[in-house]
């Protein structure tokens, strides 16, 4: 398990800032728990040729258990990492978002047309505990037109972070 950067807090901090613990939580995570080792060769080989010769000598028995080793991410490769992975779960949270509105506006057009020409578009309200949070497809664009500024900022933190003059 790879200790945390102590330069990680500042962005720990800003996603908490940004109601998006969850990710906060989600990032300190991957960081611990590493890369995923690859599987030893002999592991794949075997898995290969039982697959390519449908041999099942032992059907009943448990296939042998791979230990399911990771490698700590070093602390100087965590800034680059949880920037990447800011950007990317992001990115993939505001598109199934985006497709749940696409799903909940199909809904609500295969009513009848006089309800559906006076009913508005679906809005998702998330709660938490500070209160509910409004989102439209309208919002969730302008998430989206946002990522590339916010991948700028990532990449500008990376610099800063990883430029020695500035940590001190």
């Amino acid at each position: 398990m790879a200790v945390l950067n102590p330069r990680l807090l500042e962005l720990i901090e800003t996603l908490t800032a940004a109601r998006l613990d969850w990710l906060a939580f989600e990032l300190i995570e991957g960081v611990r728990a590493g890369h995923p080792a690859d599987e030893p060769g002999e592991a794949r080989t075997e898995a290969g040729e039982s697959i390519g010769s449908n041999t099942q000598a032992n059907a009943l028995a448990q296939p042998p258990a791979i230990a399911a080793e990771t490698i700590p991410i070093p602390p100087d490769e965590q800034i680059e990492w949880a920037a990447d992975y800011v950007g990317a779960r992001l990115t993939e949270t505001l598109e199934q978002l985006q497709s749940s509105l696409h799903m909940l506006d199909d809904i609500v057009e295969g009513t009848t047309e006089a309800t559906a020409a006076s009913m508005p578009r679906a809005v998702v309200v998330l709660r938490d505990l500070e209160g509910g949070r409004e989102c439209r497809s309208g919002d969730i664009t302008g998430a989206r037109d946002s990522l590339p500024t916010l991948r700028a900022a990532l990449k500008e933190w990376i610099q800063q972070s990883s430029d020695p003059a500035s940590t001190q």
